[in-house]
């Protein structure tokens, strides 16, 4: 019995973990170059991982007879934590070893805010040309509501060693 609450716990702990970090992950990408392929390389990555591992341990994870014949919900769990913790050690490994290749301001063309629901977060984006492209940061409503259009705003481009470049700003300006 001690065990059936033992693995219970784990695999609960591991499943909000990996919705925690997933959501972390997901504020630390959203200003990448491809933030969707990002998540769909790594995410994929974490869910196969996740699926690999739970069936290698079915064995121990099983605490019944009706667990072991549905076995979807621990994979769906186990996968959920596997998957969180990949999206975020990719983001924070892509971010650390990205090289800076320029800072400078640009010319802020327009802003949009999405405020955030029960179900559906806010979203402050401001937009500017590099290079004659339109490009979109998203940034906390602190900063957005202090920003004008018009304004110039110090803006870091990173190119990443796994090929996932970024963009940034200083918030605290």
């Amino acid at each position: 019995m001690k065990n059936k609450i033992i693995i219970g716990l784990i695999i609960f702990s591991l499943m909000m973990i990996g919705i925690l970090t997933t959501v972390w992950a997901v504020i630390n990408i959203q200003n990448y170059e491809h933030p969707y392929l990002f998540a769909l390389i790594f995410g994929g990555l974490g869910i196969w991982i996740g699926v690999k591992i739970a069936k290698k341990f079915k064995n121990k994870i099983s605490i019944n007879r009706d667990m072991q014949a549905d076995f979807w919900k621990p994979i769906m769990f186990i996968s959920t934590g596997v998957m969180g913790l990949i999206l975020l050690s990719a983001s924070y490994l892509n971010n650390k070893t990205a090289d800076l290749v320029s800072c400078k301001d640009y010319q802020v063309i327009d802003k949009h805010r999405k405020k955030g629901g029960s179900r559906d977060p806010e979203i402050n984006s401001i937009y500017f040309n590099i290079d004659g492209q339109t490009r979109r940061i998203v940034c906390k409503h602190k900063y957005w509501d202090n920003v004008r259009i018009g304004q110039r705003i110090n803006v870091c481009i990173y190119e990443s060693k796994i090929n996932f470049d970024f963009i940034s700003i200083d918030e605290n300006e």
